[in-house]
């Protein structure tokens, strides 16, 4: 695949570098391009999708042609190809394949997944940079995740804020309010409708009400395709009401049934992101409302809230296999 990188994938690799006003230039790789500085930046490094925290905190400032290629060469061993576009080895792990399970270097930018390579994406104040190395045979594309919260709401895109449209069911009125709450603590001003088409150029929207109230919205309906439709390793059970945690190759897991909240995010189409905040009953989308916080979702893909207090990354991760 031209469009991303492939590297090699064992253990869990995590570093998180922020980019502040007031740190001093590091001089780790390639220097930053000319230009004036901007404001904070941030950038994560992990494997398996988030899994395993390792790695060094430092920071830094950037430029107005930063660009996320030039972020990660000061911050760490990088190798590339394609003429420097893509990116090759993050500190010597490189594309793999172990018993038919491909491994790459995939990036999201404020949360949602870079269609170009890295010495293409310029950079803005306050932006989130995530990298994750991770099995792709069940997903060649991971169109958005919810671990760089409260991206994209803050973020945007290309360093432009988006609109956003809180979309709630008609019993979900409390819990919409709370999500309404949560996204204006962090800045945000969002306008209401009811779930529905999820056309382009619609902004980024949040689906809010228990799964059998959004399902029929073409965002939840996609989950019904898998991870290769979705990019969200999570599915609405075959065997009842439920929610099945899925593994890195797609395959079903542990069935996850009443009083479980659901958080995700993907892509329909050419649309913005939408956010699922869902649950299998009104108990669960009230665990999943109140899971829209860093605490809970930071580098996380996706997450399912269980009856008894558990936080569930999705896929399945090593320690739960």
């Amino acid at each position: 695949m031209l469009r991303r990188p492939r590297m090699k994938s064992r253990g869990y690799l995590l570093g998180v570098i922020a980019l502040g006003l007031s740190a001093a230039l590091m001089a780790v790789g390639c220097g930053l391009g000319p230009g004036a500085q901007t404001g904070q930046i941030t950038l994560m490094v992990t494997s398996d999708f988030g899994d395993g925290p390792i790695g060094k905190a430092s920071a830094e400032t950037g430029t107005e042609s930063e660009t996320a290629m030039r972020q990660l060469q000061r911050a760490r061993t990088v190798k590339t190809r394609y003429g420097g576009r893509f990116v090759q080895s993050i500190d010597g792990l490189a594309a793999f394949s172990s018993s038919g399970h491909p491994f790459d270097w995939f990036f999201f930018v404020n949360g949602i997944e870079s269609t170009v390579g890295a010495a293409d994406v310029t950079l803005h104040a306050g932006d989130d940079i995530w990298w994750d190395h991770r099995d792709w045979s069940a997903a060649t594309h991971v169109p958005a995740v919810v671990g760089a919260w409260p991206h994209p709401f803050t973020g945007g895109t290309d360093g432009k804020r988006l609109p956003t449209r809180l979309l709630c069911a008609p019993n979900a009125g409390n819990q919409c309010n709370k999500v309404e709450a949560a996204l204006a603590a962090a800045g945000i001003v969002s306008a209401r409708g009811l779930p529905g088409i999820a056309g382009k150029g619609s902004g980024l929207r949040v689906l809010v009400g228990t799964w059998d109230e959004i399902r029929t919205d073409p965002a939840a309906a996609i989950l019904l395709g898998g991870p290769s439709d979705s990019g969200v390793y999570v599915q609405p059970s075959l065997r009842g009401s439920g929610f099945d945690l899925l593994n890195p190759s797609g395959e079903r897991g542990a069935t996850y049934g009443a009083g479980t909240g659901l958080v995700a995010a993907t892509v329909v189409g050419d649309a913005l992101p939408t956010w699922l905040v869902t649950g299998t009953d009104n108990k669960g989308l009230s665990l999943a409302v109140e899971a829209l916080n860093l605490k809970v979702l930071a580098r996380h893909f996706a997450v399912l809230l269980t009856a008894g207090g558990r936080v569930v990354p999705a896929p399945i991760s090593p320690e739960q296999r």
